[in-house]
């Protein structure tokens, strides 16, 4: 994994693949990226893809204090400015990592795909390509 200092700590993060639009793939308030792996290999095959480890998780820094959300998201776009990845987003979050980004994501052409977030909602919508309406579903599992 490379590394960059973001806000002051250490952001452990890979890019693979190549293409116009990039995904970040955001993993539950427990996990890791290397999670992610499988999924990230897929879409490396067809655009560029951000894995990362969040302040305090995986191979990044520990930090002292509380971590708010907004200390997450800021710490993201941070590391997207620092990486120079540009626009169009797709933001896939599972679980936490889904509903953290609901309320925030980039404006210039970014989609959203929660995967088994709190809310119990999956939303997938898109501003690439053609407009797609929003998918909400719900599953329960007995």
């Amino acid at each position: 994994m490379n590394s960059l200092t973001i806000n002051g700590h250490r952001i452990a993060h890979d890019i693979a693949g190549q293409g116009d639009v990039t995904a970040i793939l955001e993993t539950g308030i427990g996990a890791e990226s290397a999670e992610w792996s499988p999924v990230a290999s897929a879409l490396a095959d067809h655009m560029r893809v951000l894995t990362y480890d969040r302040a305090g998780r995986g191979a990044s820094d520990l930090v002292s204090g509380v971590c708010t959300v907004a200390d997450m998201q800021n710490d993201l776009f941070a590391l997207i400015d620092a990486t120079g990845l540009t626009a169009p987003f797709i933001v896939v979050g599972h679980s936490f990592g889904g509903g953290c980004w609901r309320a925030r994501l980039p404006g210039n052409g970014a989609s959203f795909y929660a995967v088994s977030c709190s809310s119990g909602r999956c939303i997938l919508s898109s501003s690439i390509g053609s407009a797609r309406p929003a998918l909400s579903s719900r599953r329960r599992l007995r």
